[in-house]
């Protein structure tokens, strides 16, 4: 339970941290990087051990955990920062893909049914 409230407070942080950071005044703080890090890392150890305990009592299989719409969700909510990470180490074109890309971290909104 107290995981629960947990992910809820952080989900709830995260997106008013995407909000804050498309405000003009706001967005050229430094933190908000930071704040993506942790956040990401936090979602992104949640869903790791919820893959790796999912057939823990036999059902779901893995295969299955990955199929469900809620963990694909859970997975398009954490892959921009990915995909960012990705593409600043390889160097790949334009922004505007990078900007649309952050906006499917939208997604996370959609994990408040979970909680």
């Amino acid at each position: 339970r107290i995981i629960s409230y947990f992910m809820l407070l952080t989900i709830c942080g995260t997106i008013c941290f995407f909000v804050l950071e498309a405000e003009p005044d706001l967005a050229d703080w430094e933190g908000w990087y930071v704040l993506e890090v942790i956040s990401t890392a936090i979602f992104t150890i949640e869903y790791l051990l919820r893959f790796l305990v999912c057939n823990a009592f036999g059902s779901p299989t893995h295969l299955e955990f990955l199929r469900t719409p809620m963990n694909v969700l859970d997975v398009l909510a954490i892959s921009p920062f990915y995909v960012e990470l990705l593409s600043h180490s390889v160097a790949v074109g334009p922004l505007t893909i990078l900007r649309s890309v952050r906006l499917i971290r939208i997604f996370r909104i959609f994990r408040l049914s979970r909680y």
